[in-house]
């Protein structure tokens, strides 16, 4: 059979079920107009179930008041449940305000939280032109994504800074005040020696989410993800007003300098933020989309510069109805997003209308 006759063979099936063609396409027209918006709005939540680049995460807190994540299998090996210093330093700062309102566990948590950030708080020392510096990481013991074993996130760094400088203002412990202090000077020492400091444009400062260091991987270049930064400054800066410690508030003004440059370059021309500036592109998903406006506002009440608060108020628009723009819309990120949704929605439908066809075929043969 050549391949005229089978087009020709197959044009007059499809004209011989024309009007149950269009039957079904309609079936599936309103089905995927019914359920569209009710995806669309929880498509965060379905990106996290389906898509996100780690497989089984989920978080629950142990009988001490330690959280322990399950991370599934990462980077094709089994990694299953892991205490990391941001679920512990995230945990501590909400323990501390339940303990100040007069929660007697929390307390006991809060103190929990701090010993395990003291006992797994690793130092390294840096030979610099000025001396060996001292300074402290908390180390990811294990690979996920791109990111080999041994990497750091400045953002926990900056989040333990809180926590510990937390502990000191209520107990006074000058073992918290030398370990934030080697923490601290993780964030003046360059990321090509061992410590947070990326440089970018023009000498600016970024303190990066993800960390390699240089004994680990000397070529690793960091992902500019935006809203890390931006919490990170965030619990630097609570930290530097707990202690008020110029050192820190320093640091804090480079990046606040970094973050009031680069924050344009996020303002994607879809109405919408960007998570990173690496190719390929992409856009922050709706919950990292509200944190950048949330930390921009924050920066702003903090620091008075104005260019925070536009961006704060500019991004803000972007989230109210109808929740996206023409451009967003034609971007080739929601156009995939658009694919995935629509085969989420008709695949179920559409495998039940074969099986129905077979079976009324079935039936009339019989």
């Amino acid at each position: 059979m050549t391949v005229s006759e089978i087009l020709k063979r197959t044009y007059n099936k499809i004209a011989t079920r024309r009007r149950w063609i269009l039957k079904r396409l309609l079936i599936y027209f309103v089905v995927l107009m019914v359920a569209f918006p009710f995806v669309f709005v929880n498509r965060t939540q379905i990106y996290s179930q389906l898509l996100v680049r780690h497989d089984e995460w989920y978080e629950r807190i142990g009988e001490d008041g330690i959280p322990v994540g399950e991370y599934g299998v990462q980077a094709n090996v089994y990694v299953g449940p892991q205490t990391t210093a941001r679920m512990v330093a995230n945990s501590g700062i909400e323990y501390y305000s339940q303990m100040k309102d007069g929660n007697e566990t929390a307390g006991e948590y809060f103190n929990n939280t701090v010993e395990w950030l003291i006992e797994n708080l690793q130092y390294f020392y840096i030979p610099t032109q000025n001396g060996t510096i001292k300074i402290g990481h908390w180390i990811f013991d294990f690979a996920i994504w791109d990111l080999p074993k041994g990497w750091h996130q400045s953002m926990a760094d900056a989040k333990g800074i809180q926590l510990l400088a937390l502990a000191y203002q209520e107990y006074g412990n000058t073992t918290y005040l030398s370990a934030i202090d080697a923490i601290t000077n993780s964030f003046t020492v360059p990321m090509y020696l061992g410590g947070n400091v990326y440089t970018v444009d023009n000498g600016l400062s970024w303190y990066p989410e993800y960390v390699v260091r240089p004994q680990i991987d000397m070529n690793y270049e960091p992902y500019l993800v935006l809203n890390g930064f931006l919490i990170c400054l965030r619990h630097l800066n609570e930290a530097s007003k707990i202690l008020n410690d110029t050192k820190i508030k320093n640091i804090v003004n480079k990046g606040v300098i970094t973050a009031a440059v680069y924050l344009p370059r996020y303002d994607s021309p879809y109405n919408w933020t960007l998570y990173h500036l690496d190719y390929p592109v992409k856009f922050a998903d709706r919950g990292y989309h509200r944190i950048h406006i949330h930390e921009a506002q924050y920066l702003y009440e903090n620091t008075n510069v104005s260019i925070f608060k536009y961006y704060a108020d500019l991004w803000s628009t972007y989230t109210s109805p109808p929740f996206f723009t023409i451009e967003e819309a034609l971007a080739p990120d929601f156009i995939t997003f658009g694919i995935l949704i629509t085969t989420l929605i008709l695949s179920p439908t559409i495998i039940i209308d074969f099986i129905q066809y077979k079976l009324r075929r079935r039936s009339k043969s019989n």
